[in-house]
């Protein structure tokens, strides 16, 4: 998860400062992919969430097919 403050920068760095996305990636230490996301979209912060866990016995059985 990207902290509010790596948001920031990096839209700053974009907008104000008129940084590339090459120039961002490689000052701020963050990966072209995520600089696309965090320029595209409006969040303030992003997550990933996983819908279940799997159980054990799930992992144990597909690891052995």
């Amino acid at each position: 998860m990207k902290s509010v403050d790596t948001i920031a920068r990096v839209r700053r760095a974009f907008h104000v400062q008129g940084w590339s996305l090459k120039r961002i990636c490689r000052e701020l230490h963050v990966s072209r992919n995520t600089v696309r996301k965090i320029l595209r979209s409006d969040e303030t912060s992003f997550s990933y969430e996983r819908e279940r866990q799997p159980k054990a016995e799930d992992r144990s059985v597909a690891g052995s097919a």
